[in-house]
């Protein structure tokens, strides 16, 4: 794992998804880490990169079988469009890479667009809580997990 601080992070569709579920799986918060790299964003840190095929992921985030609570959708794209993201357009250079991923690597296709938009914005790291993306080497993208990397809130003053 590297320590290196996020420069031009990528953000697979599964970080979204756990801050929005309030994910905390086999004792890590993945909500409170994702949130702090959301702040991070937000505040000015680094510019967070993403596909619009993002946009269709996130409606995962409802209790199995249930709806998407009422009012969550349109609040959760009013949210995508905060100065701090910057999509990577889809087009066939993308698909074609993608495809290329697909062969090369044993990850699933909406996973390899993601890589595909992440080595064209020349981003440093794609972070992902998917096991199968993860666990590749790619040339120009480090992948890992999540992680909060800096000086964090200890909760004392709250």
């Amino acid at each position: 794992m590297n320590n290196s601080p996020y420069l031009r992070p990528y953000l697979d569709s599964s970080v979204y998804i756990a801050w929005l579920n309030r994910e905390v799986v086999a004792g890590v918060d993945r909500h409170a880490i994702a949130r702090h790299i959301l702040d991070a964003a937000a505040a000015g840190g680094y510019q967070i990169y993403c596909s619009p095929l993002t946009l269709v992921e996130v409606n995962k985030i409802n209790d199995p079988g249930g709806p998407v609570p009422a009012g969550a959708d349109d609040a959760i794209l009013r949210y995508f469009e905060n100065d701090f993201f910057e999509f990577i357009p889809l087009d066939r250079g993308i698909a074609e890479e993608a495809h290329r991923l697909c062969r090369n690597y044993p990850i699933k296709p909406a996973d390899a667009i993601h890589l595909a938009c992440a080595a064209r914005a020349r981003c440093d790291v794609l972070l992902s809580w998917d096991r199968p993306l993860t666990k590749i080497t790619h040339s120009s993208v480090r992948l890992e997990e999540p992680r909060i990397i800096g000086q964090t809130d200890l909760g004392f003053n709250k």
